[in-house]
């Protein structure tokens, strides 16, 4: 899934999502440029950029950080790059909030987040799970971080099986189903950038789900 948003102060946003796919790296830039022109607004009239940094599948982030870049390259604007966990915490109104991405192969990258008035607090950084064990992992994490009785809600990328789902709510909170959304993106780059200024293009890393589906191969 891509997504995208121009937002200009005083206007309605542009969101627009797209599956992804083989075409992915030119359907993003027909959609920046067809959202650009849905604002009246040209490339020039950009002054900052927000591109989510993953964990996500190699493709999608590889086409999607290297477009961002070359456009804070090419424009000589600011660039934020936020964990997409951290723009999934942000679209729940919850003080204490866990992420699940989908890593595929029965694979979740598991996060953990808290609102306070400085911001989105990460407690806990992306880790990797198996869906076997997703349940105790989750006991663990909030008996170990979660010391507050505010309440908590659990956001996830991919269905869970229903007894799984069922487990967490216990111990979670309500679980929700959603994708990283581009206005909730918007609203923590900006965050962000307020508080420690802009990334630099060159040390922005993706976090990858799992390595590329293809392998060299050796020579004989």
């Amino acid at each position: 899934m891509t997504g995208i948003a121009v937002c200009v102060d005083g206007l309605p946003p542009l969101p627009i999502h797209c599956e992804g796919g083989a075409r992915q790296s030119e359907q993003l830039i027909e959609l920046i440029e067809g959202n650009l022109r849905k604002a009246n607004l040209g490339v020039r009239d950009l002054e900052l950029i927000a591109v989510g940094i993953g964990p996500g599948f190699f493709t999608g982030l590889r086409v999607g950080l290297a477009t961002a870049k070359a456009l804070a390259w090419g424009l000589g604007i600011p660039l934020v790059g936020v964990p997409s966990s951290q723009v999934l915490a942000r679209s729940v109104q919850s003080d204490w909030c866990l992420t699940l991405i989908d890593g595929g192969h029965e694979q979740l990258f598991v996060a953990a987040y808290q609102k306070s008035p400085e911001g989105l607090l990460e407690v806990l950084h992306p880790v990797s799970v198996r869906l076997s064990s997703l349940v105790e992992h989750v006991q663990a994490m909030v008996s170990e971080h979660k010391k507050d009785a505010h309440p908590a809600a659990l956001v996830s990328t991919c269905p869970l099986p229903q007894a799984i789902s069922f487990a967490l709510e216990q111990i979670a909170g309500q679980v929700y189903l959603n994708y990283p959304d581009p206005l909730a993106l918007k609203e923590e780059a900006i965050a962000l950038f307020q508080r420690r200024g802009p990334d630099d293009p060159l040390f922005i890393r993706p976090i990858y789900a799992r390595d590329a589906d293809i392998t060299i191969p050796r020579s004989p």
